[in-house]
């Protein structure tokens, strides 16, 4: 409900306002409740158009107490055409929530000579016929555009038969409305009429947005769920469930393009590889209907090309050609009369704000309209006199935080607990749980100066064996993260081994010193480096006579080192660096260590990589949206038109040269090597097939030595190991140990 205010000034915090609006009153009893009824519109929309003033009507219907609303938004000929091209829409900038640019049906000041022709209309065939009254209003849809929910929309097979919907008894819109209010379901449907071109006397576009109580696409599981049992009201169902003539993005069959994955209770969404990326991409896009909703909100009346092309078999338009006759299929006025409102029922959205204009109809207009303005509780009454200026305002801000992330899964059903604001240990930020399923969340900020803590939260879910969301404010920085949880390390030019990140806070031992540099040496870093093989004195030995280490037999020492690879300190990767003695260095707390640079830990990898049980999304205006695999490419993913073979073969030369390390006498199974590479570094990076075991070892052989075993039965790579271990946790590691918090989840260290 728009608040009453003191000025003249109304403040509209939507960033799509409806101005110049018309608000229908249905007649009541005398229990000043509507009856349950069901009028025709086209009339009103024929003899509207009639007025060539009038360029394009959008219609919008919401339950409400203590009647269902419905509102017509009429666009005078003198504005400006919307921009229906589709490439404005797909602009990043454009369509983000919070920063539309576009100027659509719904920016523009009250177009008086549209309004005035729809007035003419509904008097003629709705006050005088019926009883209806009206009011001009404007429309704040802000208490809606902070949510996104799965929108439908139409789509119709080229040059169908339309005039049998149009005869259809009882009407699709008859049905669709008293379906969703038995079920008390909030939902906001758009219908959008302009004038046509050389093919059709109108175009015609509908939508449908359902906001079911605790439901919403926050996470993949959600998706998956959703695509296998979500809640879905199909618009098409209630025009022609037979004949296929009317279509919609909910009808489309998902298992054409996506797989369920159900192992392990993970419900992952897998992509079927026969069709391209693009596809896929589209296919996502179009099966969560988070752009139709914001189309909705928007007001947009283009055509979706991404939903016309995944019908295969026969051509569909989603703006629909519709004559006087066959646009009587589409529309009809239902005045339900609504007790108790469902948007109670949910907790994410309120229905749209009105502020209304009462006018007084004539005494005679009709015997029986009520010739006085029917205020329900939301609506905001104001007389000619007071006739409110209307200001945009734009969304509310929300400050990128944690308590905006966690409304942002609540809203979408989830249990959520804010960890970190619970206890001073190391613990995630977020924690949320749905369907038996739970996820660790992140909230990473712009500042990725230190990689050690992004890498630290992924190695806590990955010991706890939870999946893991990072969230971050920007796209880019959102990439940014994906770079680092698929490599590790901060460098991996380095000769027999990489090095590493280090942490945030200065290294503290474990008799509570904090250990400096030597004077002059401003900076230090870590690395992993593998000792060479002692060199046999006979050469005539055979190479191949000598045993050959495992990687679970050999593992890299721990060295910190300076900028000029002096050696500072050394010691076994799997120790606590805390109890090293650094005798050689000063602590901090000596007097003369005053000017000197403390000691920072390393970041010692746990895994090969921390992308397979991570995902990352980012905020989009007033919603989180996921980070797709395919926009953080890695430099080997090529599409399958360049050659799936070749992609396999840059796959794995930058595998072994990355991930593994020259070191004599050393081997890994091919099987070793393979599986984890596939799992954890080629698919979470991409969307195409993965190879399997036998193009895969093609693939690796062109770049690592081969050698067998067992008559030929075994493969092994020579000489190559592990640039890092990925079964070592360090004891320095700030989540080892009882958690309290966590253990209060049932989570067990």
């Amino acid at each position: 409900m728009t608040a009453e205010s003191d000025t003249d000034d109304v403040a509209i915090y939507s960033q799509w306002p409806r101005v110049g609006c018309l608000r229908l009153r249905p007649p009541v009893g005398e229990d000043e409740t509507p009856p349950a009824q069901s009028h025709p519109l086209a009339s009103v929309i024929r003899s509207a158009f009639s007025n060539t003033k009038l360029r394009r009507l959008e219609l919008l219907s919401w339950p409400a107490e203590p009647h269902q609303e419905w509102i017509l938004h009429p666009i005078d000929s003198t504005v400006q055409a919307q921009q229906d091209a589709d490439e404005d829409l797909n602009d990043t900038d454009q369509t983000r929530f919070g920063n539309a640019s576009t100027p659509t049906a719904a920016t523009h000041d009250e177009p008086s000579a549209a309004t005035g022709a729809v007035e003419s209309a509904c008097k003629e065939h709705l006050v005088k016929p019926y009883g209806y009254g009206y009011d001009r209003c404007a429309v704040d849809l802000s208490p809606l555009e902070g949510t996104t929910r799965p929108t439908c929309r139409l789509a119709v097979r080229e040059s169908p038969d339309l005039l049998p919907l149009a005869q259809r008894n009882p009407h699709g819109i008859v049905e669709l409305i008293s379906d969703l209010n038995d079920k008390d379901v909030p939902y906001l449907l758009q219908t959008i009429i302009s004038r046509g071109g050389n093919q059709s006397e109108f175009e015609l576009s509908q939508r449908l947005a359902v906001y079911p109580p605790n439901y919403g696409l926050a996470t993949e599981h959600d998706f998956a769920k959703y695509l296998d049992t979500g809640p879905r009201v199909d618009l098409s169902t209630y025009y022609d469930d037979q004949t296929n003539r009317i279509r919609s993005n909910f009808d489309l069959d998902a298992t054409r393009y996506f797989e369920i994955d159900t192992s392990e209770d993970n419900w992952e969404v897998v992509s079927r590889h026969k069709h391209d990326v693009e596809i896929i991409r589209a296919a996502r896009r179009v099966f969560k209907g988070e752009k139709d909703c914001h189309d909705l909100y928007a007001g947009y009346h283009d055509t979706d090309k991404e939903l016309e092309n995944l019908y295969e078999y026969a051509t569909y338009y989603t703006k629909i050609p519709v004559d006087k006759r066959t646009v009587r299929a589409f529309v009809a006025l239902v005045s339900d009369p609504i007790k108790y409102s469902p948007w109670k029922n949910v907790g994410y959205a309120e229905p749209p704000d009105l502020i209304t204009n009462p006018v007084v109809l004539p005494a005679d207009v009709s015997d029986t309209a009520d010739t006085e303005a029917f205020a329900p509780d939301n609506v905001t009454q104001r007389d000619d006199e007071q006739r409110p200026t209307l200001v945009t305002r734009g969304s509310k801000d929300h400050q990128f935080d944690e308590d905006w992330v966690a409304d942002q899964f609540g809203d979408a059903g989830w249990n959520v607990k804010q960890l970190d604001i619970e206890a001073s240990e190391s613990v995630p930020d977020i924690w949320i749980q749905k369907d038996g399923k739970e996820y660790f969340v992140e909230i990473e900020h712009a500042n990725l100066g230190k990689p050690a803590n992004i890498l630290t939260n992924a190695a806590r879910a990955a010991h706890y064996e939870r999946e893991v969301i990072f969230v971050s404010e920007e796209k880019s920085t959102a990439k940014s993260i994906a770079k680092i949880l698929r490599e590790p390390v901060t460098d991996t030019d380095v000769h027999n081994g990489a090095q590493l990140y280090t942490m945030s806070d200065p290294l503290t031992l474990t008799d509570g010193s904090k250990p400096v540099l030597p004077p002059g040496v401003s900076s230090s870093q870590w690395y992993l480096r593998y000792q060479e093989p002692p060199q046999d004195d006979d050469d005539d030995d055979d190479d191949d006579d000598r045993e050959a280490r495992s990687p679970s037999q050999i593992e890299p020492e721990l060295r910190l080192e300076t900028p000029d690879g002096e050696v500072l300190a050394a010691g076994a990767v799997d120790e606590s660096v805390a109890t090293w003695d650094f005798e050689d260095l000063l602590r901090a707390s000596d007097p003369s260590a005053a000017d000197r640079t403390k000691v920072h830990a390393p970041f010692v990898p746990t895994q090969l990589a921390y992308l397979k049980r991570s995902s990352l999304q980012y905020r989009n205006g007033d919603q989180l949206e996921r980070l797709d695999p395919d926009d953080y490419p890695a430099d080997w993913d090529q599409s399958d038109a360049a050659g799936k073979r070749e992609r396999y073969q840059n796959a794995y030369e930058t595998f072994v040269d990355r991930y593994t390390v020259p070191v004599e006498y050393t081997e890994i199974e091919k099987p070793d090597f393979i599986r984890p590479m596939n799992e954890r570094i080629y698919r979470p990076q991409t969307s195409r097939k993965v190879p399997g075991m036998r193009e895969s070892g093609r693939a690796l052989w062109q770049f690592a030595e081969d050698k067998s075993r067992e008559n030929n039965a075994l493969d092994l790579i020579k000489n190559r190991t592990w640039r890092w271990p990925h079964d070592v946790t360090s004891p320095d590691m700030p989540f080892v140990g009882d958690s309290k918090v966590l253990s209060k989840l049932g989570l067990e260290d």
